[in-house]
């Protein structure tokens, strides 16, 4: 540690309080390791420490890196003192946080960006208590930020001429996102700033040519309804990851018409995930695409038939899958399992009256490379009375099959295909909320007896879920079979586990966490 180049290397690795205390060394370690604890700010606006605050950042400012400046508070004299200092005297900022609370803070922002052009490399924008910048506002301050990648809008978004128009301004822009301000009720709030084209975009607009080439990722969370949109995504034929939510008919026509043209060679990932898009649209913009050309896919409320599109035009590709929510319908996951060789990491949740995703064994699994495996199921949350569940029980019934034999040998199937994912490294099977008919017992069937000899093979496991419901039903002959031959297990999670298995793994398996 005496060498300068190896504090710099292990400043580096250590958390803010470890550096603080290096710093506190001697002259030579606090000359190192001073400008690493200033490297990363955040505001911390407070009655007792506000004015010792604002004078030690007098003296520090010079080491900011990255600042956020989420934080403001009217009532403190300190506050506007605060934030001039840091408008005015960082210079070298890479990254910039601030959330808008009050017009003020848009002036100071507008100086640090005019100070920092040349080193900025991301900047997030998020609404607070004030609306924030109108477009042009917005277009005029970011016009010279040539050197950013990273553009980011939280809770509220630009019209999207403008944002063509401030993307058009920064050749070395990698990443967009901007998330519509959402309200409580699960409806979309109006985005800010005009969604009319004004005459100065109207003017810019035509006169703006050729692609984007560094765009890669570009993600809008919220409705869209302005046909400019079509216009940004041809200019950035070199996207790899693309977000979209609600969109109107004719982007969606205008982005399946770029896509079956392939006009977007290097796309490889896509999330649909508003509760609310159009099926339609989902399997339109799915089935546009190149055949076999997406690796990564994440979904929100797809249908059976939407999975389907997605398998049949992808399936020699698809390595990361994510179907957030899949409403009574655990039979689509064995088109996934069954088709998908190359899949490396499938999420997928269940959600409704009598799903077991258990019996999603139809057919031999293609997916022997799989890494992670998390399955999650719960009744809807309404479904509380007894007529209801008295129908799942029944439902349940019907799947499993007449008689409790045959229920037992689909377990044991299921427990082999499990067992033949040897390259497994986390596994959660879970259920959420109030399950009704579905217990503990049967997430898996834990019990040596029962098909659990079959899953010799995980040694690659690291992390075993069982979720936070229930007591996990695992016996001491169990344990031993885990400690013998999962050798990389480090977490088996659960609501808890029985005392006299918690005392064994006490004594026997001390390092695994639980």
């Amino acid at each position: 540690m005496e060498v300068p180049e190896i504090r710099l290397y292990v400043g580096n690795l250590l958390a803010s309080k470890d550096l603080r205390a290096c710093a506190l060394v001697c002259r030579a370690w606090h000359r190192e390791f001073q400008p690493l604890v200033w490297r990363n700010f955040t505001v911390h606006l407070s009655n007792t420490d506000s004015s010792s605050q604002v004078e030690s950042v007098r003296n520090n400012v010079r080491w900011i890196r990255n600042l956020d400046l989420r934080e403001w508070n009217p009532t403190l004299s300190t506050t506007s003192l605060l934030y001039d200092i840091l408008a005015t005297e960082c210079r070298s900022l890479v990254s910039l946080d601030v959330k808008l609370n009050r017009p003020i803070q848009w002036n100071q922002c507008q100086i640090l960006l005019r100070h920092n052009k040349d080193t900025l490399r991301c900047i997030t924008i998020t609404q607070g208590e004030w609306s924030g910048p109108n477009d042009q506002q917005l277009v005029d301050t970011m016009d010279d930020l040539k050197s950013l990648e990273v553009l980011a809008f939280i809770r509220f978004s630009p019209s999207i001429s403008a944002l063509l128009c401030v993307v058009a301004s920064m050749p070395f822009l990698r990443t967009v996102y901007c998330g519509v301000y959402k309200k409580k009720s699960g409806t979309y709030g109006k985005a800010l700033g005009p969604n009319l084209i004004h005459p100065w975009l109207s003017s810019t607009l035509p006169t703006m040519d050729g692609p984007f080439a560094s765009l890669k990722k570009f993600s809008l969370q919220g409705p869209c309804h302005d046909p400019v949109l079509v216009t940004l995504f041809r200019r950035c034929p070199l996207l790899v990851h693309l977000q979209l939510s609600e969109v109107a008919d004719e982007i969606c026509e205008g982005l399946c018409e770029l896509l079956r043209g392939g006009h977007f060679p290097h796309l490889r990932s896509v999330q649909l995930l508003d509760p609310f898009h159009s099926p339609f649209h989902t399997r339109s913009i799915l089935s546009s695409f190149p055949s076999h050309q997406l690796t990564t896919v994440k979904l929100y409320h797809p249908s059976m038939m939407t999975v389907h599109v997605l398998v049949e035009h992808h399936h020699q590709t698809l390595q990361d899958v994510d179907i957030e929510v899949a409403r009574y319908d655990e039979g689509s996951i064995i088109e996934l399992l069954s088709r998908c060789p190359q899949l490396l990491y499938l999420r997928f949740f269940v959600k409704g009256v009598g799903v077991d995703v258990r019996h999603a064994i139809a057919r031999p699994w293609a997916c022997t490379k799989l890494e992670e495996l998390k399955v999650g199921f719960s009744l809807d949350e309404d479904c509380q009375d007894e007529e209801l569940l008295d129908m799942a029980s029944e439902e349940k019934e019907a799947v499993s099959g007449p008689d409790r034999e045959e229920h037992d040998e689909a377990l044991t199937v299921f427990m082999m295909r499990l067992g033949q994912l040897t390259q497994l490294r986390e596994v959660d099977f879970y259920p959420v909320g109030y399950v009704g008919p579905l217990y503990a017992s049967e997430i898996l069937p834990l019990s040596m007896a029962n098909g659990f000899a079959h899953l010799d093979q995980w040694t690659r496991l690291e992390r075993l879920s069982f979720g936070p419901i229930h007591v996990l039903p695992l016996g001491i002959p169990e344990l031993q079979f885990m400690r013998q031959h999962w050798t990389s297990l480090k977490i088996l999670s659960s609501a808890c586990i029985l005392s006299e298995e918690s005392e064994w793994l006490s004594e026997h398996w001390p390092e695994l966490k639980t």
